[in-house]
């Protein structure tokens, strides 16, 4: 439903026709392709998805909320960092790893969230956010307030 949204809004026509199109088109790719790959593979895509959104979102998401100095470069760095290292981390595991090596390969989302956390962290510092201008002391004590009269 979210990629109908999205790719009705692309469109830029706020019409139901159009909604529904995305709705059939979002979901005919799926059962389409699924032969070509097999149920234990479509399992690891969906395990897959799943890591790249919370390697990507939630790290987002919680410094958007709780820290006023994110940037629109740390989050952009996070968020190509977050899709970035699960994708490239199966692409490694080709095979059944041994060990811990491939235990995070083959679930990367355990080292690859902290690790986004600390890139937009550090695209903040590359990038740090515009100081707002000093406040002048002693402006606006003798005004009156705003509104009044």
């Amino acid at each position: 439903m979210s990629l109908a949204g999205t790719l009705s809004r692309c469109v830029r026509r706020r019409c139901a026709a159009v909604f529904r199109c995305g709705v059939v088109a979002a979901l005919a790719v799926p059962p389409a392709v699924l032969p070509d790959i097999g149920a234990e593979h479509a399992a690891a895509l969906v395990t897959m998805a799943l890591s790249v959104s919370a390697c990507s979102l939630c790290p987002l998401l919680v410094l958007a909320v709780w820290w006023r100095g994110l940037t629109a470069a740390g989050a952009a760095a996070g968020l190509l960092t977050g899709a970035g290292l699960p994708v490239a981390a199966a692409g490694l595991s080709t095979g059944p790893g041994t060990g811990g090596a491939g235990a995070v390969l083959a679930q990367p989302t355990l080292i690859a969230a902290p690790a986004v956390f600390a890139v937009m962290a550090g695209g903040v510092a590359a990038d740090p956010p515009p100081r707002p201008p000093p406040r002048r002391p002693g402006a606006g004590e003798h005004a009156p307030p705003r509104g009044a009269g």
